[in-house]
């Protein structure tokens, strides 16, 4: 199988970025140029724009890339502000560590934290694969992601295209298929990097006859916490209600702190009709406990709750804060955008909610909030001349 060589850099940087890595240092300065400068330059005259640490990050992923080997970059330092490179093959990668052996034999481990980059080869189905979610084309992404599971041998990278498969699926809506690739993901490591792709429920929902059997059987608990925290998430707005809040209430005492604190968060879906002021206070100094990467469901569901208590101004910060931190999850950053948006209207500031309302159509139109989005710019420009 014909195979080629592709980055995987941080979530803010494009279709291929998967990981919450950020970029380095070299690769942030080769994006300045234009594609007709870099055509036009030497290698030599881009070596002199980089720092001495930069220009050998990529000299070596070059020299790498010669040889077929993965190049990874990693933090290092205290303050992890250095940079460090090193070549060889990565044998595992894990919520933990990534392991590399250099091309001398020797195993070499980077906390999984430090990884900033990595430079491997990917199949042409996998990277085709990451530009049709890029064009929003997810149905084609997720049949191009299955046939190249179906070809990769290296373990990480299979976990890898699964958390893409996962992501394509909750964009598709079919999240009984996306929970259950992610318990798949979870058995073969437990630590994951790709915990935030878990698909969780943040807004009313009624699922299907068959999700809610499957849901049922995952909050049985037969099959561990993160099963009985899909179960319940799934099942709060259908009749087992009662059952699943049961079950968050339990698994807010989970050993696992992300389990724990989603639990929690998902609990306040049941109270935001009922939430006091200093409910939501406490509410957002857990948000800001959690793990950054988990954040999004929760910042929705405390822009709901500040709402309903009418504090538009603060539920539209609230709601804003999905699109622009985790902007990769188009269905609930389109969700949020439409809800902020509807706040803002609430205090008046129509120009600015008509500009959400414009990047709801323009950039999330395959989602469920691009209709309602359309709708009100309509009725906006005909009720008060909005161009």
């Amino acid at each position: 199988m014909r195979r080629r060589r592709d980055t995987e850099r941080g979530k803010a940087s494009g279709p291929r970025c998967t990981q919450s890595y950020c970029h380095s240092e070299g690769y942030v300065a080769l994006r300045r140029f234009s594609r007709s400068s870099i055509l036009s330059l030497s290698l030599l005259a881009v070596f002199r724009s980089l720092s001495i640490s930069s220009s050998l990050a990529l000299l070596l992923a070059l020299s790498a890339e010669l040889r077929g080997e993965d190049t990874v970059i990693y933090a290092t330092g205290t303050d992890s502000s250095g940079r460090g490179t090193t070549t060889g093959t990565i044998i595992d990668f894990t919520g933990e560590r990534l392991v590399l052996r250099t091309s001398g034999g020797r195993d070499q481990s980077i906390p999984t934290p430090r990884v900033v980059e990595i430079k491997t080869t990917w199949s042409t189905q996998k990277l085709a694969g990451d530009e049709l979610v890029h064009a929003g084309e997810y149905e084609e992404a997720v049949s191009n992601y299955l046939d190249a599971l179906r070809n990769e041998r290296r373990d990480w990278a299979r976990r890898q295209i699964m958390a893409h498969c996962i992501r394509c699926y909750r964009e598709l809506a079919q999240f009984d298929r996306a929970a259950e690739a992610f318990l798949i993901l979870l058995r073969q490591d437990p630590t994951t990097q790709y915990f935030d792709s878990i698909p969780l429920s943040w807004s009313p929902y009624q699922p299907s006859l068959t999700f809610q059997r499957k849901a049922g059987a995952w909050l049985d608990g037969g099959q561990g916490a993160t099963a009985k925290l899909l179960g319940a998430s799934w099942l709060l707005s259908t009749g087992a209600r009662a059952t699943a809040i049961a079950a968050l209430r339990e698994l807010t005492a989970d050993s696992d702190a992300r389990i724990a604190t989603l639990a929690e968060a998902q609990l306040w879906r049941t109270q935001i009709v009922t939430a006091k002021p200093q409910d939501i206070v406490r509410w957002q100094k857990l948000v800001t406990r959690m793990p950054e990467e988990l954040r999004a469901g929760p910042y929705f569901a405390l822009g709901r709750a500040f709402a309903r208590q009418k504090q538009s101004e603060q539920a539209a910060l609230a709601f804003l804060r999905v699109p622009i931190l985790y902007p990769k999850d188009s269905r609930l950053a389109a969700a949020a955008l439409l809800s902020a948006a509807r706040e803002l209207e609430r205090i008046d500031q129509t120009k600015e909610a008509v500009a959400l309302y414009r990047e709801i159509v323009r950039d999330h139109s395959q989602t469920p909030a691009a209709a309602e989005a359309s709708s009100r710019l309509e009725n906006l420009a005909a009720g008060q001349g909005t161009s």
